[in-house]
């Protein structure tokens, strides 16, 4: 499946999938709170709130490492569509206490993809979560929600 540009093959991702993505990932969980061991390298990040996946991430050049890339979701600032900014919203939170929510309560594995270029690095970061569809990499920030309810779509 994963070497397919076949869109029949692509729509019926199955376990076999999904396994394939188990047996890449590092075997231990790694929490934010220990960020200093976070990968130094490049590759795929998998976001875990209490042993469940909620969001993937990639970090797919050699300026920005899994490392690197994870350190922004605890820095101040704007969260926008990133994955701080998703809990900020979700939870209803500010910057400082999504910050805090995700040193006390995320925790990661990862792919180490430094033998892969940017566009395969992508590429994976797309099938992996179409496997597992996660439901934080769906989740926009500025998306209006509210507005779903008011909204017939029966027309």
């Amino acid at each position: 499946m994963f070497n397919s540009n076949n869109f029949d093959d692509i729509i019926t991702l199955n376990d076999t999938d999904k396994n394939h993505f188990k047996l890449l990932l590092s075997e231990h969980f790694i929490n934010f709170s220990d960020i200093s061991d976070f990968p130094n390298n490049k590759g795929l990040y998998f976001l875990f709130y209490q042993n469940i996946l909620i969001y993937i991430g990639s970090a797919s050049t050699t300026g920005r490492t899994i490392k690197i890339r994870c350190q922004q979701y605890l820095q101040k600032g704007n969260g926008g569509e990133s994955f701080r900014g998703k809990i900020e919203l979700l939870k209803k939170i500010s910057s400082d206490e999504a910050i805090q929510f995700i040193k006390e309560n995320i925790s990661a594995k990862f792919i180490d993809c430094n033998n892969l270029d940017k566009d395969n690095i992508l590429q994976l970061e797309q099938v992996a979560i179409c496997c597992y569809q996660p439901l934080l990499n769906f989740i926009l920030k500025k998306f209006n929600y509210e507005m779903l309810k008011t909204t017939n779509l029966s027309h």
